[in-house]
């Protein structure tokens, strides 16, 4: 760590060197901007702090440079051609691999790399070479031995300053490990301001989110929060109907508990704007009620307009009303065909109302696939009627919202030869056509597709017939030109509703 801090202060201390006219500089620990002056002050305290330990290491790196030295020296006067016979009786015995160590030791890596286990290496074997020279050396005559003598007082003189070194070392040691200690403590301190900081960013968006998706409700001051004695947990505080809670798992349900997720998930998506990465949306509405999921359009429109949101859903009826909620010029709706087998693969369908996922049961189950055309025919036309307008007489209670095909299109039949119009040669005129379909869906939709729903009697061919029914009563919803619905435009001075060029028009108001 010191080394490693040493070569940052270093670096920092060139890059100092290098700033003349800058005003601000972009750190390079954290990135943020800071005054050059502030960042060379900082830079010059930090190398006045370390000077012990920078001193400490010269010295340590004079250390080893000695050393390297020595094991040359030591290398240079084995190889001399004076030793050279009482070398060749060594190698012959225990001594060999020693003799091949020395021969081959890497200098310049040791260099660089010199730690405890390099240095006990070191010892074991070349010191035996050291001793085999040493009791060879008792044998010369005595001014080389006194010379060998007066070496050794030399080598324990020095080894002994050695150990004085060291004794001053330890102490700066101590003094390197509470500063340190101390910097470990202020870059926590900082880490807590920068993450306190960004949690209150979030939860402002999380307030805002949940707002659009429970509006008027008594759940309130959402926010993020770090557990008491938890220094890497964080929760969710809010207040439940004015009473503070330190956890939604006390009080919510499992539905407002993943509309809240949604929030959270939402607002940390919200931050990555600018590296613009797409948000994938997986039928994450599964656990919400109809209320809520309908404001998670508002959600989209409102704070993700200018970023690429992909949703995926298996709720054929939250998919119909986003086709008709959200802007058909800036969202593409496809849906998937179901899966045949490998070698076909997933593929998207041609119709974006589902009916392939009836003609896939054509073949196995002709019964199943007129009854999918009848529901696929329940949810859409209930979305067209309430675009048009359209007027149907009140039922009692829940029988409001449990209408079907055949429901709207009779009244659609009823009110189409005056309402439903497309434009003439000489004006507009009766839609003749579109009711005709009309009416053909619907005797199909009252026979064979009420058979499907309780039978078993329907056969391939009826089953088809009643498919391509209900798809050309969709497709007829559709002007062929400007490619929208009828009820693109609606103009209520004039009680209609238009499709982009006016080529098609339901006039409402005529009902």
């Amino acid at each position: 760590l010191i080394t490693e801090k040493l070569e940052v202060l270093e670096t920092a201390e060139r890059f100092v060197d290098k700033l003349r006219d800058e005003k601000l500089v972009e750190c390079p620990a954290c990135g943020q901007s800071v005054a050059v002056e502030t960042f060379r002050a900082h830079v010059e305290g930090e190398k006045e702090r370390l000077e012990t330990v920078i001193e400490t290491f010269k010295i340590r790196k004079a250390a080893i440079g000695t050393l390297c030295d020595t094991i040359k020296s030591l290398r240079s006067n084995f190889g001399k051609a004076d030793v050279k016979v009482w070398r060749d009786d060594l190698v012959k015995g225990l001594l060999a691999n020693n003799f091949t160590y020395l021969d081959g030791f890497n200098i310049e890596a040791f260099s660089i790399s010199c730690d405890d286990e390099d240095l006990k290496t070191v010892e074991a074997n070349l010191l035996p070479l050291h001793d085999a020279a040493t009791l060879t050396a008792k044998d010369v005559p005595p001014d080389i031995q006194q010379l060998t003598t007066d070496k050794e007082s030399v080598e324990a003189g020095s080894a002994a300053c050695e150990a004085m070194e060291l004794g001053g070392s330890e102490e700066r040691t101590r003094s390197l490990v509470s500063f340190l200690g101390s910097v470990e403590r202020g870059i926590r301190d900082e880490i807590k301001v920068q993450s306190t900081k960004v949690i209150g960013e979030i939860s402002g968006d999380i307030r805002c989110m949940w707002s659009i998706l429970h509006p008027c409700e008594g759940i309130e001051d959402i926010r993020l929060i770090a557990p008491v004695g938890a220094d890497k947990a964080i929760d969710i505080g809010l207040k439940f109907h004015g009473v503070k809670q330190d956890s939604p798992r006390l009080t919510l349900s499992e539905g407002y508990r993943n509309s809240l997720g949604l929030c959270i998930f939402l607002s940390m998506a919200k931050r990555e704007t600018e590296k613009d990465r797409p948000v994938l949306l997986d039928d994450v509405v599964v656990s919400f009620d109809r209320n809520h999921r309908g404001m998670l359009v508002e959600l989209l429109e409102r704070e993700f307009s200018g970023r690429q949101v992909f949703i995926l859903t298996h709720d054929r009826d939250w998919y119909t009303e986003l086709r008709h909620q959200l802007n058909g010029g800036s969202w593409t709706f496809k849906a998937l065909m179901p899966y045949e087998k490998p070698e076909i693969g997933i593929r998207w369908s041609a119709k974006s109302a589902g009916f392939d996922d009836a003609r896939a049961q054509l073949n196995g189950s002709p019964d199943s696939a007129g009854n999918t055309a009848r529901k696929i025919m329940d949810i859409e036309l209930a979305t067209r009627a309430e675009r048009l307008k359209v007027r149907l007489p009140y039922l009692h209670r829940e029988k409001n919202d449990h209408r079907g095909a055949h429901d709207f299109l009779s009244q659609m039949i009823s009110d189409g030869k005056k309402c439903f119009e497309k434009k003439g040669t000489s004006g507009y005129e009766p839609y003749v056509e579109a009711i005709a379909a009309f009416r053909d869906a619907d005797k199909l939709l009252v026979s064979w597709g009420n058979k499907s729903s309780h039978s078993f009697d329907v056969v391939k061919n009826e089953a088809d017939k009643l498919i391509s029914a209900c798809e050309k009563v969709l497709e007829l919803f559709d002007c062929s030109s400007c490619k929208k619905s009828v009820y693109k435009l609606d103009d209520a001075s004039g009680e209609l509703v238009q499709c982009q060029c006016s080529n098609l028009r339901w006039r409402y108001g005529k009902t």
